[in-house]
């Protein structure tokens, strides 16, 4: 009796592809343990879901039910993960290459092509050129990501009843072929073609509808931050106006203490003094760029500073600059702050600082950020992410901030050097 290297092969093959695939649908969440050790016993769980050779509708449909049951567990085990999210994976991947051995086996047969090894080949080619395209185009995997019951619900069970149309009419025409006319079986395999189809178009669909959903919320919120904000900026502008005011009407205020002077006025002189001298405290209280609504935002932060014991330096010019818009100048320097002063949240870091600096330089406007930190950052699609844990929601602040800058054809760069942070924009004149 031979040994049956074909049936230990092609089981190897399936192993690879059903690990290599989860792997590739999971890249870039975070390993409980080693990665290398993590994959190699979901191989060998998914390896042993394959000692049963037995055929038919109920074992195929228990064995993909386990594999759902096992890459649900391994997530939960290995991966840094919410559990209702790990089900969703393990139910999206398990569909996903279920749908492609009907599928590719119907086209075989339509093309009267029976290798076994060609059927191998190229259903596991399908399934990994399918993740791969899923997790580039579509698929959002997110370490916090939170699905919620209706998300899966209105995503998996249309999935799901089209892989069990699938499964079922392929078992159908699997064991009646040949006992009905060859019209009849064409129209019977063109359903599994449709309904393994239309599984594949479900999932995909679905993550697109949760894509522009949340993209939808975030923007929604981004611009509420941003209202709230200019409604604040303008309040503390109208308050620095009252200052200017001050200025303005100076000799005035020196005419009248002069006279209360000579009428020996002493009480209601003393009041007047005492009244200018809590304007002219607020009056220290300025920040001066020459953008009255940056001025306004500064100023408003200084008590922020003080309270955190922050020290802030402002070397920053903007006088004649119209690049942007009040609203665009709040949200530019009020998130870019902000994310210092959390940056700065840290009672190791000896000495806090927020350091602005920038101005015209070679017809283009350059702004620069630095301030010290201290938690671990890391490297992402395009920026810098903190791996600090806060507990409100952020990184609207960056895509609003790089949002306005690309759309005045400018560029925004993140460096480190000496654990200090740095953010620097560089905008043309020639755009405003």
């Amino acid at each position: 009796m031979t040994f049956p290297w074909d049936r230990l092969l092609s089981r190897l093959m399936y192993i690879l592809v059903f690990t290599g695939g989860y792997a590739l649908m999971t890249k870039g969440l975070t390993f409980r343990f080693r990665k290398v050790v993590s994959l190699g016993i979901l191989a060998v769980s998914l390896f042993l879901l394959y000692l049963n050779d037995s055929a038919g509708f109920g074992v195929t449909l228990l064995r993909y039910l386990f594999f759902i049951l096992v890459y649900t567990v391994w997530s939960l085990a290995f991966l840094l993960i919410r559990p209702r999210y790990a089900v969703y994976l393990s139910v999206f991947f398990t569909i996903l290459m279920g749908v492609w051995f009907s599928c590719v086996q119907i086209v075989l047969s339509l093309l009267n092509v029976k290798s076994q090894i060609i059927l191998i080949l190229l259903t596991g080619l399908c399934r990994i050129l399918s993740v791969v395209l899923i997790r580039r185009f579509f698929i959002r995997v997110d370490p916090e990501r939170n699905i919620t019951i209706h998300e899966m619900f209105i995503s998996l069970f249309p999935a799901a009843t089209c892989f069990l149309a699938n499964l079922l009419l392929f078992e159908f025409i699997s064991r009646f072929a040949g006992v009905f006319p060859e019209g009849w079986q064409l129209s019977v395999s063109l359903l599994v073609l449709f309904f393994g189809l239309s599984a594949l178009i479900v999932l995909i669909h679905s993550e697109t509808y949760f894509q522009v959903n949340k993209l939808k919320r975030e923007g929604e919120m981004a611009q509420q931050q941003l209202e709230e904000q200019y409604q604040l900026f303008l309040k503390e502008q109208e308050g620095n106006e009252k200052v200017r005011a001050l200025h303005h009407d100076i000799q005035n205020h020196l005419l009248t203490i002069e006279k209360m002077a000579s009428s020996n006025d002493t009480d209601t002189l003393r009041r007047y003094v005492s009244d200018l001298q809590v304007v002219a405290e607020q009056a220290e209280s300025v920040c001066v760029t020459g953008n009255a609504t940056l001025d306004a935002l500064l100023s408003a932060k200084l008590s922020v500073f003080e309270k955190k014991g922050i020290r802030f330096e402002n070397y920053l010019s903007l006088r004649d600059v119209t690049l942007f818009s009040p609203l665009e100048i709040c949200t530019l320097f009020a998130n870019a702050i902000d994310n210092a002063v959390e940056a700065l949240n840290d009672d190791q870091l000896p000495d806090k600082y927020i350091h602005v600096s920038g101005g015209i330089i070679h017809e283009n406007l350059v702004v620069k950020i630095n301030n010290p930190y201290h938690h671990a950052l890391r490297k992402g699609t395009d920026h810098f992410e903190s791996t600090k844990k806060i507990n409100r929601p952020h990184g609207y602040g960056l895509m609003n901030i790089e949002r306005i800058i690309r759309e005045h054809q400018g560029s925004v760069s993140y460096k480190t050097d000496n654990d200090v942070f740095s953010m620097i924009w560089m905008v043309p004149l020639e755009t405003a």
